[in-house]
């Protein structure tokens, strides 16, 4: 980040210049999206080299199961092998030609085209993740069935949050029960609801087409979707342990057929879908990953693709899921290095945890598990903002918790840059033979902005300024800011024109703009 250079001249008083920086935005961003991470490497480079080299012996001895006749057919052509067992076996031949020909770096576009998503390399973005079922009500309080309305108004939410960088559908839609209906629905209210990229799917292979109808409408006219696409397709196309989950097999070729751009999910279990081990996890991880890479790049050479090596981690005296433990924070920092070593994008998933509510626990696993996958260099890390209960409550107020802890894992990332350290004897000096400390210089009041982060959140006042203000407790804290966006922010990202025109053609659930807005959000 360039620094703004300063003078020792002083143009006025302090309080006047620190007022001066209060009206107006920030010259430089301290964090954004697209920061390079990377710092962070839990494996050696010569335990990178064994994992991958086992992925590939896996694919090549063991292969994949239930192979589609399509996508057998056409392996086949290009050097796979089907064993007495139907299992589709890869060898390294064809499967390191497929990494050498793969996209490594692409463009995730925004509607706003401020939020254009560069992905590759070590270049860090942060979003949400779903499919939650409940939803804490934030006008009662109660965790209930979560609706469509409810994914619309989390996607306002994120919409509003400078450090959630994009909308990966995070709440199921539980009140719309025709699938059909269900895919154009959910796009919809996901679209309308922020002009950050957006992740949705299809349950269906027949729905693609009509999806890109949709898409290409919203986009401006016919073949526009394809010029910046501004949606990326969810598919999880391999069932852990490796097995091709034939109906999500033929919505990835046909959406990748689509130019829609792909995030291939593969969550294998520690302990119950997957190994205990957790590097056998990530050798079992990475083999399913890379099998969906194989499967898009047999029939679209080169499209975009997030390679989404997600291992889980089972709580082995329950069987359970558990999602915020040291053990997720390890193997979600430890796929992002060999994706990285790869030269391949990727994506995380992090920011889960088992408490109930935004706790010290959820603070603590959340944080622990989205700062390593960062400072690991995750491309597309599918923090779970706003999420409990092991993906399975969202809450309003836990999207702006979310937002200020990952800013300050942002700033992390960013970390020190040592620009021109001779110039500190300069500064030095005139603390030295001034006033005795730093308050005042104009080096810090020219990187205040810069070199800073500041929460918009989080407490920072004294204890007696607390006291005064009735002790809150940051969840109410939270509420406060949560509210006001719910009652206020109706972005216009489909205009009433569009939006009729949109209803005309496709079964759209969510109510109108003019029955949203008004609702109240008080307690």
């Amino acid at each position: 980040m360039t620094r703004i250079e300063t003078t020792t001249k002083r143009s006025g008083g302090r309080k006047k210049r620190i007022a001066s920086r209060t009206t107006r935005a920030p010259i430089n961003k301290v964090v954004s999206s697209g920061l390079n991470g990377g710092r962070y490497t839990p494996l050696l480079p010569s335990q990178v080299d064994e994992i991958i080299s086992c992925a590939l012996d896996v694919l090549a001895e063991i292969g994949v199961g239930s192979p589609t006749p399509e996508v057998a057919a056409e392996a086949i052509k290009q050097g796979a092998t089907v064993d007495d067992n139907g299992r589709l076996l890869l060898p390294h031949k064809l499967v390191e030609h497929v990494i050498s020909i793969a996209a490594k770096s692409f463009t995730l576009f925004g509607r706003d085209r401020s939020h254009d998503l560069q992905i590759g390399g070590s270049r860090v973005h942060l979003g949400t993740t779903g499919l939650i079922v409940k939803m804490v009500d934030p006008v009662t309080g109660i965790h209930r069935e979560s609706t469509l309305m409810d994914l619309y108004d989390f996607g306002r939410m994120v919409d509003a949050q400078e450090h959630i960088h994009y909308y990966s559908r995070s709440i199921t839609a539980n009140d719309v029960t025709n699938l059909y209906t269900f895919d154009m629905s959910v796009m919809h209210a996901c679209l309308a609801s922020t002009s950050k990229h957006v992740f949705s799917g299809f349950v269906d292979v027949a729905h693609v087409k009509h999806g890109i109808e949709f898409l290409d409408m919203v986009a401006g006219g016919k073949g526009e979707f394809a010029r910046a696409p501004f949606m990326s397709t969810l598919v999880c196309s391999v069932v852990s342990p490796l097995r091709f989950g034939p109906e999500n097999v033929d919505i990835a070729i046909e959406a990748a057929r689509a130019g829609i751009p792909m995030v291939m999910v593969m969550a294998g279990q520690a302990g119950a879908t997957a190994p205990a081990s957790l590097s056998n996890t990530l050798i079992m991880s990475l083999a399913e990953a890379l099998a969906g890479l194989v499967l898009i790049n047999l029939f679209v050479p080169g499209h975009p693709v997030l390679v989404g090596s997600w291992p889980f981690v089972s709580d082995l005296r329950t069987g359970a899921f558990s999602g915020g433990g040291g053990e997720q924070a390890l193997l979600a920092s430890a796929s992002a290095q060999i994706t990285n070593a790869l030269g391949l994008p990727s994506s995380q998933v992090a920011g889960m945890t088992d408490s109930k509510i935004p706790d010290f626990q959820a603070g603590a696993e959340k944080a622990l598990t989205v700062e390593l996958a960062a400072l690991a260099g995750g491309n597309m890390i599918n923090s779970s903002a706003g999420v409990y209960s092991s993906l399975m409550t969202a809450s309003f107020e836990g999207v702006v918790l979310d937002n200020d802890m990952f800013g300050n894992i942002l700033r992390t990332v960013r970390g020190i840059e040592v620009d021109d350290p001779k110039r500190s004897i300069d500064i030095i000096q005139r603390a030295v033979s001034g006033e005795g400390h730093f308050l005042g210089d104009p080096d810090t009041l020219a990187l205040m902005e810069t070199e800073f982060l500041y929460p918009g959140l989080f407490d920072r006042t004294s204890s007696n300024d607390w006291e005064a203000k009735g002790r809150p407790d940051i969840r109410e804290c939270a509420r406060q800011i949560s509210q006001p966006i719910l009652e206020t922010h109706y972005p216009s990202h489909i205009d009433a024109a569009l939006d009729a025109d949109l209803r005309k053609k496709f079964p759209i659930q969510l109510p109108t703009m003019d029955e949203l807005r008004g609702r109240s959000f008080e307690k």
